[in-house]
């Protein structure tokens, strides 16, 4: 158990980075949207996609807690 103060920097820190991830999921749409404008190639374009499917499975649908060991109580 934490202090108040201690779980209240935390969460603004998921803040933070959560923040920090819907920017750069912004920037990574412009630039799909630039390169898919201008090059119509597939090969440009799957990068910033695959990037943004990442972002989004890891920080807003939390994927790596399914791989997490379950916490016990003592």
């Amino acid at each position: 158990m934490g202090t108040k103060a201690n779980e209240r920097s935390g969460i603004e820190a998921d803040f933070r980075r959560g923040y920090a991830v819907f920017g750069a999921l912004v920037v990574l749409t412009v630039v799909e949207f630039v390169v898919a404008h201008f090059s119509p190639a597939l090969l440009w374009v799957t990068p910033p996609a695959v990037a943004k499917a990442v972002a989004i499975l890891f920080y807003f649908m939390h994927m790596p807690w399914l791989w997490r060991k379950e916490e016990t109580a003592r």
